[in-house]
């Protein structure tokens, strides 16, 4: 018969301890209070009448649900109606993870303690793959918990959140890869035959800086040619932006055959294979798609666009997150030091001439 101990902090301050014992029956486990209790007959005569009211059938009727059922039960289907398709089916598998760590703990039995153990067993564990886990997956999968527990205290399940008190990994997956002019030039060179359909989409998403799920969701009446600007629905960020287009992009749209309003513009469907193949025979390496969109916000910069322009242009909500993508490049950093210098330059040389009239 283990007894526990739980110091736990009200909202107004005051910090309470409480003791309850843990025992098994009919194959379910129970946690009753120890309330009062001191000896070791103390915590026999709770067991005892524990056990009573088990039995009578009084207890359990106020006992939280367990985290797999508050998944099952409550989370899903809120977050079937209030999350996107997408975001819904990557919420699904991850619950399965929380599931299968922490799904046997009641609401009110998680703590900090479990949730750091957990989350160090699963960073120290490998994926179906045999591969090392990511800290960004692990992330993922404490804010989806910490999200259930929310919504666990709104219907009043929970009076505090324990994922506040676990702290995320520390992230270092930044990347800094950009297509130069050369690459480029190589990259469509390798587009032929079957990867053809890649170079309108290449050419794009170059031009215009959107993202995959973006390009393969932009249907014709997203087009609007009289105007040259491209409608982007339905986005990340659950904000629609209008990027214009420029002769490049609409000389990429006219390689496209045309179709009716509602068809999507792009039917290829996936495009990993014909990508790795293209970067194999181009014999550019470490390029993701995604990079042609940090392209497109490097190129900007170095351009002389302005942040808030390529927040815009990116639908970024805050300059910080645009400020991942605009980092100069060292063609750029060059010419800022060298303006830099040429200005010192012209300040000092009035200087030096003052000093020679002084001492004439």
């Amino acid at each position: 018969m283990p007894v526990y101990t739980r110091t736990y902090r009200l909202k107004t301050g005051v910090v309470k301890t409480r003791k309850f014992i843990k025992f098994d029956f009919d194959g379910q486990t129970y946690y009753p209070p120890a309330k009062g209790a001191r000896t070791l007959a103390d915590y026999k005569r709770a067991e005892a009448e524990a056990l009573n009211d088990i039995i009578a059938g009084k207890w359990g009727k106020d006992q939280k649900p367990t985290l797999k059922d508050f998944i099952l039960e409550q989370y899903l289907p809120w977050a079937q109606i209030h999350h996107k398709a997408s975001n819904h089916q990557s919420d699904r598998w991850r619950c399965a993870v929380l599931s299968t760590g922490l799904g046997d703990y009641r609401l009110n039995e998680l703590t900090p303690f479990l949730i750091e153990k957990f989350k160090r067993e699963r960073m120290n564990g490998t994926t179906k793959r045999g591969t090392p886990r990511a800290p960004a997956s692990v992330n993922h999968e404490i804010t989806l918990l910490s999200a259930i527990l929310h919504l666990a205290m709104d219907q009043g399940q929970l009076e505090t959140n324990p994922c506040r008190k676990v702290k995320k990994l520390r992230l270092n997956n930044r990347r800094h890869r950009y297509l130069s002019d050369e690459e480029e030039t190589r990259l469509l060179e390798a587009c032929f035959g079957r990867r053809q359909h890649l170079v309108p989409l290449i050419k794009l998403a170059l031009q215009t800086g959107m993202r995959r799920g973006e390009l393969f969701k932009l249907a014709w009446r997203d087009l609007d040619l009289v105007r040259d600007i491209i409608h982007v629905r339905d986005t990340k960020s659950n904000r629609d932006r209008a990027i214009p287009i420029n002769e490049e992009a609409r000389q990429a749209i006219a390689q496209l055959s045309t179709g009716r309003n509602d068809e999507q513009i792009f039917m290829c469907g996936e495009i990993k294979r014909a990508w790795n193949s293209a970067c194999k025979i181009a014999g550019i390496e470490d390029l993701h798609f995604h990079d042609l969109r940090h392209t497109f916000a490097t190129r900007l910069a170095d351009a002389g666009a302005d942040a808030f322009t390529i927040a815009a242009l990116l639908g970024h909500t805050t300059i910080q997150m645009t400020a991942r993508y605009t980092h100069a490049t060292d063609q750029g950093k060059r010419s800022a030091v060298e303006n830099m210098g040429n200005r010192c330059k012209i300040v000092a040389m009035p200087e030096r001439r003052v000093v020679r009239k002084m001492f004439k």
